[in-house]
């Protein structure tokens, strides 16, 4: 499966009291080089201004759709997304994240130099400064060629790095998610994203 330029990528993001930092985030969606996208802004039912600055971007973006939705938690807040998501990729980022302008169309050149590939998964780096410009971006091998989860050796490869817990660093296909019928598991407060991308990887490197 190739993605051609017409094929659209979901970004899901989940906010809950991101006021100080979302509008970066937002941004850095907005500004990406691969144009075919939805972001789809989820509040969580923040009591500080999150949800009126997603409004406020909407009314100036037809790629985004706010919803707004009682607090439940981000894995809710990201099922939401899953489960509204219109493209036929799906990737995440955190409210208070940050990605490059290339952030999706490396997602889309490494799925088109491998056809055949079912997830995705970058480089990210952890900044202490908000200020500092560290972003996240792909991550290389030693050949020079990107890092993808192609079988269950290459994902144990990349567990070393600390790169398979967090869903913000890949791409899913979104008819893995839906036809698996696979969730975040909103009774967890914590792992919830690492089992969700175990699960997701099981189905795939089957």
């Amino acid at each position: 499966m190739v993605i051609k330029m017409s094929d659209k990528v979901s970004v899901v993001l989940a906010a809950y009291n991101a006021a100080p930092f979302i509008k970066k985030s937002i941004d850095s969606v907005l500004t990406q080089s691969y144009k075919n996208f939805e972001l789809i802004l989820i509040d969580d039912g923040s009591p500080d201004k999150s949800g009126e600055i997603c409004d406020s971007y909407a009314q100036k973006d037809e790629r985004i759709k706010v919803i707004h939705k009682k607090n439940e938690g981000v894995s809710v807040a990201r099922n939401t997304g899953f489960d509204n998501a219109k493209g036929e990729y799906i990737v995440c980022v955190d409210s208070d994240d940050y990605v490059n302008q290339c952030y999706l169309q490396d997602f889309v050149d490494v799925v088109n130099e491998y056809p055949d590939a079912q997830m995705v998964w970058c480089g990210f780096s952890t900044v202490e400064d908000y200020e500092k410009t560290i972003i996240a971006n792909a991550q290389y091998d030693g050949s020079g060629k990107k890092l993808i989860v192609t079988n269950r050796s290459k994902a144990m490869t990349l567990h070393a790095k600390w790169l398979d817990a967090s869903p913000c660093n890949k791409l899913y296909l979104k008819r893995v998610i839906k036809s698996e019928k696979l969730y975040m598991d909103k009774s967890l407060s914590l792992g919830e994203d690492l089992l969700f991308n175990f699960k997701y990887m099981d189905i795939c490197c089957s």
